[in-house]
């Protein structure tokens, strides 16, 4: 299958498993005064995937909130990027992430 072998192989490199969540999720640069709207996807313990609009215009790190008018958020360095999604790796304050996790995980039961 020649098809597959442009694309390679993307191998996981997750320490930990991630839930599946879909929520609005704002991100503050340091360099735009008013936060970005976007889309988390799933979130494990280190980490989140994000849909934005531009993943390319988003600097190496970033701040996610999960309110528009929240002032404190979780740090976040961009650890991939690939079409409209990022890939983010928690740097601090991601106990207002692991809490959505817990949400979500105690919603499915």
């Amino acid at each position: 299958m020649r098809i597959f072998s442009l694309f390679g192989t993307r191998t996981e490199q997750r320490k930990s498993r991630r839930q599946g969540v879909i929520h609005t999720a704002w991100v503050r640069t340091a360099n735009h005064p008013l936060p970005l709207v976007a889309v988390l996807w799933d979130v494990s313990d280190g980490g989140a995937r994000l849909s934005v609009a531009n993943p390319q215009a988003l600097p190496d790190t970033l701040t996610i909130t999960l309110d528009r008018d929240d002032t404190v958020g979780t740090v976040c360095r961009v650890a991939w990027r690939d079409g409209e999604q990022v890939g983010l790796a928690f740097v601090s304050n991601a106990d207002l992430i692991r809490d959505l996790i817990k949400q979500s995980a105690h919603q499915e039961r």
